[in-house]
């Protein structure tokens, strides 16, 4: 799985860096947003980190932006990268 295989990148990145880092890949049924909200709620994480794709201003105006989501529903730090 693509998806799983990047995420392990990542993990490996964060602990040469010295960080604990949990990575998960979700499945949802509804909505991005209130996935990894949820998830988050549920693990008590301290920080979300989340990429902004670029989308232009009219994708973004019709489909939304899942990163700028996060930031206004997450109980935690978000921190998007590009």
């Amino acid at each position: 799985m693509e998806g799983q295989r990047i995420l392990d990148q990542i993990a490996k990145f964060a602990e040469n860096a010295g960080v604990v880092a949990t990575t998960r890949l979700l499945e949802y049924s509804y909505s991005v947003v209130q996935s990894i909200v949820e998830e988050a709620a549920n693990e008590k994480v301290d920080l979300i980190v989340v990429r902004k794709r670029g989308l232009s201003k009219f994708k973004q105006l019709v489909v939304g932006s899942v990163s700028a989501g996060v930031v206004s529903h997450a109980n935690c730090a978000v921190l998007v990268v590009k």
